[in-house]
């Protein structure tokens, strides 16, 4: 008899055991009215499903769990105004959808995936994360993530729209991200093998699409429009340009031409009448010529590319209006540089020419930096300079100032005197 009720206990507790290890759905606020709540009594393969509201909270997911909105209009999760991120995500296999996330233009980060993998983020509202107090105020961040996918959600009025950091095999796919009208929409940073897919992207002041120290990533079919700097690429070594995009990304309705490991070509108006964009990476022998270019990190980037040459271009309201990065025995030649951040920039290249350029109402007119044995000559332009301008620009102090300013113009005298590089005189200050 004791047997029996021994067996009979054990086989209960098993069977207990075994029902709570199977997946369940719990309803907010059905069954609990704190969704915090709900994930503190969940278990990994869970689904919270909430229903339509809006709820004041910071919520963390440390769980593999689904958090599903009963409506995207009208299940709200409100971080009211506070700082911290208002659904942060540190666990693998998380989805979150149907929701409106917002922040009373305040916070720092919508939903925030750090250190996960295979989570997905689809069909949600993300607005007014940090859009007036200066902080972070990401829409959407992925921090060190791999595997994880954010597509068909609508970002809008944040600083920035979504920010890939440090991660690896990502997806951003047919989002809408508009009106992050502080910073950017997409910012990819030291990131390889992701993939940025069919987003629209309108109207983000400061920048459309950004790409930082990243390697291998493939875009495809975005609709790139109505930044002050829609697309740009940015690094030193050969990865951080090696990616595939192609000309179904568009800017302002224009294709961007990326073009990587060509030889022997030549790009002007005549090969590509319609151009949003242009980079020429790891090739020989290009010649770009009579082209017109605005609105974007570069107006014309060259990476890892030699023996070529740009002229007769215009470029205006970039970031750079030409720039060259780790390219040997290349001509600037006959341009047009006005009303960019840097005219033309010559970055760790050796053996150029840059002669006969206007490179007016510019922030810096021209400027090399560690180039070697490259000549600057008949150009009409505000600023020549040859020295790492962070530095000359960050001193703010006006006493340091004067001292900095001296010890520039020493430094360039040195510099010119050993041959590193040479301006000639022909070169004629802009009034």
């Amino acid at each position: 008899m004791l047997a029996l009720l021994l067996i009979s206990l054990l086989t209960s507790a098993f069977s207990s055991q075994q029902t709570r290890s199977e997946a369940t759905t719990t309803i907010v606020p059905d069954d609990y009215t704190k969704i915090q709540w709900v994930i503190g009594n969940a278990t990994d393969g869970d689904t919270i499903f909430i229903r339509a509201g809006t709820y004041y909270e910071h919520v963390i997911i440390n769980k593999s769990i689904s958090l599903i909105g009963e409506n995207k209009y009208n299940t709200i999760i409100e971080g009211n105004g506070t700082f911290s991120a208002v659904v942060h995500v540190t666990a693998d296999n998380v989805n979150i959808s149907d929701f409106t996330i917002q922040n009373r233009n305040k916070g720092d980060v919508g939903i925030w995936l750090e250190h996960c993998r295979n989570c997905t983020v689809s069909g949600n509202i993300i607005k007014d994360i940090g859009a007036s107090n200066g902080v972070r105020g990401v829409g959407i961040a992925l921090d060190y993530c791999e595997g994880c996918t954010v597509e068909r959600n609508n970002i809008n009025n944040n600083n920035k729209g979504v920010v890939l950091a440090f991660s690896y095999g990502c997806i951003v796919h047919r989002n809408n991200v508009d009106n992050n009208n502080k910073f950017t929409g997409i910012d990819i940073h030291s990131c390889s093998e992701c993939i940025v897919t069919r987003n629209i992207l309108s109207n983000n002041e400061n920048r459309g699409v950004g790409m930082y120290d990243s390697s291998h990533c493939t875009l495809g079919d975005n609709n790139i429009s109505g930044s002050s700097k829609n697309f740009g690429v940015y690094g030193s070594g050969l990865p951080h340009f090696v990616h595939d995009i192609d000309v179904s990304n568009t800017i302002n309705g224009k294709p961007i031409v990326y073009l990587l490991n060509e030889d022997d070509l030549t790009i002007s108006s005549t090969t590509h009448p319609e151009i949003g964009y242009l980079a020429v990476v790891n090739s020989t022998n290009i010649t770009v010529e009579n082209l017109t270019l605005k609105h974007n990190g570069e107006g014309v980037l060259f990476a890892h590319t030699n023996d070529s040459i740009i002229k007769k271009i215009s470029t205006f309201h970039n970031g750079y209006g030409i720039y060259l990065v780790n390219c040997d025995n290349s001509a600037v030649n006959e341009n047009t540089a006005t009303n960019n951040i840097y005219g033309i920039r010559l970055w760790n290249s050796s053996n150029c020419m840059v002669t006969e350029n206007t490179a007016t109402n510019n922030n810096v007119g021209i400027i090399l930096n560690f180039c070697r044995n490259s000549t600057v000559s008949g150009n009409k332009e505000r600023t020549v300079l040859f020295w790492m301008e962070w530095w000359f620009w960050s001193i703010t102090v006006p006493g340091i100032v004067m001292l900095a300013v001296a010890f520039y113009f020493f430094v360039r005298a040195w510099r010119r005197k050993n041959s590193i590089c040479s301006v000639r005189g022909t070169n004629k200050p802009h009034p």
